[in-house]
Parts: C-alpha cells; structure tokens; sequence
C-alpha cells in the first residue's frame, strides 16, 4: 500500500514538473533499506516518504548536457514539487489517512510479545543516550526490577532497560533492533541496516521477559554517586561521559592525573586511563570538594570512587606512571582541502557533547595565527596536501610540545609531509561475477 501511494502522489509531481517542460526520473536511483533516511524514516511511522533530489547549479548557473542550469530553475523546481505534494495531500487526504490508521492497526495484530533488553553495566552514560533516544521517539522504556542474565551476559539493575515489543510503535521498535545480514540484492546504494545497540556497542537480547521489567516507566540519567575521602578520587575511563567529566575539572583548575598502568586497590582493578584526584593542594578543602564532585557526579550520572590510602597492588597513586594533565586547548582544521562532514562531526563531538572550547581555523589562515595558543590541533580527513609554509609552522609547533591528531586520510599527508612516520598496509577488495552497472556501484563505494 505505501508503494502504491507512494506512486499515486508521484502522479501530482509528474504532472506539475510537466507543466514547466522540467525533465525528471523515477525508480533508478537510491534503496530504501536504511530508516535513518529523511525519506524512508516515515515509512516505518505509518506516513509516506518520498526523496526528491535536485541537480546542483553550483552556483548561478552552470553548463550541463540539458542546457544551462541556473539557480532560479533549481529552486522553481523544488517550490513545484512543494506545491504538487500539497495538491496530492489535499486530494487524497482520506486515502492518507486511512492508511495510517491501517499501519498501526495492522502492527498491533503481529506477534509483538516479549522484550528487548539492552545495558551496559560499565557505561552507564552510553546505556541512558540509547534510551534516551527510544524515549524520544515515543518509546516506552522500563528499568529493571533485578539483574538479568541472558546468553552469557549480564544486564544490572541500575545500568540496563528493557523495552517492550507490544506497544504502538512496535514497527519503529523492530527496525531499530533488527540485524538484517540478507539482501535480494548483492550492491546497494547506501547504509544496508540501523541496529541502534551495535552502533552503540551494546550488548542487547531480543528475547527478554517483561517480568524483569518494573511496572512503571522509569528513565534516569544514570546513577551518579560518591564516596568521600580526604586523600583520593578515583574515575575509571569507560564511560561515555568521562571525557566531559575531566573537562570541567580541568576547567575549574582542578588538579588530575591519569594512569598509564593497570592497579588494583581497595579490592577494585582500575585499567589504563583511569583519573586520579587527589584531595591535597586543590582549591577547596576536603569538604567542600567532596561537596563539587558530588554535584557534578549527581548531575552527569557518573561515579568517583574515594579511596583512603595511595598504596595499591601495582602502581601506587604517588608513582610517576600517572602523568599530570593539562586543560586541552584545541585548534580544528577546516576549510579547502578538508572534509566537512569529518570536522563537523569532530566539532559535534568536542563541543556538543563534552563542552569543550574547540577553535575552527581555516587551512588557509594557518600562516596568520599564533599556534602557541594551542595545546591540541586536529586534522580531519583532507582531499590534498597544504602549502608547505602550512606544514613548516605545524613541524615548529609540534618540536615546541603541541600535539596534532590527524583523522584518516590526514595520516597519508601527515606521513608524506614527515611530520609523523607512517607505514600503510594495503587490503585487496576484489569483486567477482558482477555487472559493469554494479562494478560502477562498486567502484563508487569502495573504500
């Protein structure tokens, strides 16, 4: 039935775009087996998802095999296509209606009993984004009553959720959990599937039982907590949160160091990473920062663990195996030559997530900054290679104790540029007994 619509409203835009003599086509791009897609995301919702896509006239104008392509011919397209979805809307309002009406009453009627439990006991940041993400589109999620263990793993009480099949967006539910691994099709367009826990790295089993779930919806964010000490803090580094749990303590001049060596102490193994507090020589006293961290723990859902005494099984919290840390003052690279969507996705992360000043500087400004001011620059992935003046104030700058980072194809410029030395392994990806239109497909995707 959605095709069927789908096609139905594809006559109210053929018609228009008739109307002002604009070419098109239909049916030989693009699939439809990734949600997360603006136009296939409503298909799973009980709406209609249709993806229009218009030829760029970069620009003004630009020569193409029609013709000149103008700007003004780009957008009137786009504004007829509004209009002819307007039209089709209005005129098969019922239709539209009825099918979404059909949709959910259709989904009730599957075979949607059991649970979907997912957690991660050693994360519990990474295991509240996930859920909250579920709630946001309307989900219900519940807690647990007790710890549950399934096929070998363990889902505890605090840190884990479990969501029920039979609820209205149980469709919504499926296609976020699925593992799809078979396809008609060898070669695809895009993504091939959304399973939401593997992108979170998350343990998850498909076969729960409602009876480990409490009764009430229950969400929290996360299970922040400590305990107090007057010599030492511990924060294990595997939480989701914890690297904007050590920029506010750096920010707020708190002194920290991490670990470079695994230790056990006061019958808890700590892994590489781990944050040391220490109480001494910090702005406030015992109490009151036992005081900052507890607020900071409550409000980010993140624990830190007193310990009374610096002796430990392995390296002890006086040994020079914990490096002291300093607030990162980081620079990020953009502009010609850098990929956009890596350094926006790097800003994303820095800034959104973890609250950190990230300053953006374009390549082509490099020669014009004071770098001194930084501590920390990120290359993202680049298409070419910057001026050698650029290279030449990078290689001084990190002689002086900067740090670069460079972001997947960085490295091969960072390699050829002799600021770091690299060796590259080559993997072969041969593909046999295909098509020339899927070897085009193939050639386009590889990586």
């Amino acid at each position: 039935m959605n095709q069927q619509l789908t096609r139905k409203i594809g006559d109210f835009h053929a018609a228009e775009l008739d109307k002002i003599g604009s070419l098109y086509y239909t049916e030989e791009s693009y699939d439809d087996f990734y949600y997360g897609k603006g136009s296939t995301f409503p298909d799973v919702n009980g709406s209609i998802g249709i993806l229009f896509e218009q030829a760029s006239s970069r620009g003004h104008a630009q020569n193409s095999e029609n013709g000149v392509l103008t700007f003004p011919f780009t957008i009137r397209n786009q504004f007829t296509a509004g209009i002819s979805t307007l039209k089709a809307a209005v005129s098969m309002r019922q239709e539209i209606l009825d099918y979404h009406k059909k949709f959910y009453a259709d989904a009730r009627k599957e075979n949607n009993n059991g649970a979907i439990i997912f957690g991660d006991y050693t994360d519990a940041g990474r295991t509240d984004a996930l859920a909250d993400i579920l709630m946001r589109h309307k989900i219900e999620v519940r807690s647990l009553k007790n710890d549950v263990t399934k096929n070998g793993k363990t889902y505890k009480k605090d840190f884990a959720y479990i969501v029920p099949k039979n609820q209205k967006n149980s469709r919504l539910i499926k296609a976020m959990f699925e593992k799809r691994t078979t396809f008609q099709d060898s070669l695809f367009y895009d993504i091939s599937a959304w399973t939401f826990p593997l992108a979170f790295d998350m343990d998850y089993d498909e076969n729960a039982s409602l009876n480990d779930a409490m009764d009430e919806i229950a969400y929290k964010n996360g299970i922040g907590k400590i305990n107090s000490s007057d010599y030492a803090y511990l924060m294990p580094w595997n939480e989701y949160k914890t690297p904007k749990i050590l920029n506010i303590l750096l920010s707020e001049g708190i002194r920290a160091k991490v670990a470079m060596k695994e230790f056990t102490i006061e019958g808890k193994d700590y892994d590489y990473g781990t944050i040391l507090i220490p109480v001494q020589n910090q702005k406030w006293d015992a109490s009151e920062f036992a005081d900052r961290l507890g607020d900071i723990a409550i409000h980010e859902g993140l624990s830190f663990y007193g310990v009374q005494s610096g002796l430990t099984k392995g390296i002890d919290l006086g040994s020079r195996q914990f490096r002291a840390l300093t607030l990162p003052k980081v620079a990020l690279i953009i502009g010609d030559g850098v990929n956009p969507y890596d350094a926006g996705e790097i800003w994303h992360l820095l800034d959104q997530r973890y609250d950190m000043v990230v300053t953006k500087i374009d390549v082509n400004d490099i020669n014009r900054k004071d770098l001194s001011r930084y501590n920390t620059i990120i290359v993202p992935a680049t298409y070419g290679s910057p001026e050698n003046e650029v290279v030449d104030q990078l290689k001084e700058w990190t002689r002086a104790g900067g740090t670069l980072i460079g972001y997947r194809s960085a490295l091969r410029w960072m390699s050829s540029s002799k600021l770091l030395p690299l060796t590259f392994r080559s993997i072969d990806n041969p593909t046999n007994n295909i098509t020339f239109e899927q070897r085009l497909i193939f050639m386009e995707h590889k990586i």
